[in-house]
């Protein structure tokens, strides 16, 4: 398995071909099993069974073509350095730390809370055309930006500790830091 590029100042993580396989497999297996079933009820005239797989099938089809360009996109996903994170599949804007008010884990997501969420609108078509539709419930658990972690390098442990080491620390932090060295060689 790939790992993403880390350094002392940046993180970076594109889409992980091994961690896509399994969903790639489990669609094409289940599109493999609609197929001879909706063969059949076009050949039969089941329209009751055609209107049932048919958007089925489409549906599986379309998942299956996410899945493929994304195995083939090579380009860099996920990047986080002492700017911000940029998440291609958001936009390739860069989100300055400043501009996120909390962070939560929420199994395979990484939700992202913004102070402005208007600062950085969704630049993808297909983000643009249902987040505002899909609305509060979804903001509310997921935040204003989510992060498919289990799809990319690294994961989301990778993820998270990159977002912890690579913002900037406030005054009090490096205040308290500077504190507790200080403590820590006084006690040596």
């Amino acid at each position: 398995m790939s790992e993403p590029k880390r350094s002392d100042d940046m993180f970076e993580a594109r889409y992980s071909i091994p961690r896509l396989m399994l969903p790639l497999a489990g669609t094409l297996g289940f599109g493999a099993l609609a197929l001879p079933m909706l063969i059949e009820a076009v050949e039969g005239r089941h329209s009751i069974m055609i209107a049932v797989l048919a958007p089925a099938f489409a549906i599986v089809a379309a998942v299956a073509v996410v899945l493929l360009r994304r195995m083939a996109d090579r380009r860099v996903q996920l990047r986080v350095d002492g700017k911000g994170v940029m998440i291609r599949e958001w936009s390739t804007e860069t989100i300055a730390h400043r501009s996120i008010r909390r962070i939560r884990d929420s199994g395979h997501f990484v939700c992202l809370f913004l102070h402005k969420r208007d600062k950085y609108p969704p630049t993808g078509l297909w983000r643009r055309l249902t987040l505002p539709r899909v609305g509060g419930a979804m903001h509310d658990a997921y935040g204003d930006i989510f992060i498919a972690s289990f799809q990319y390098e690294g994961g989301r442990g990778a993820l998270h500790d990159a977002m912890a080491r690579l913002r900037p620390r406030t005054a009090f932090e490096e205040e308290v830091e500077r504190r507790l060295r200080m403590t820590d060689g006084a006690t040596r």
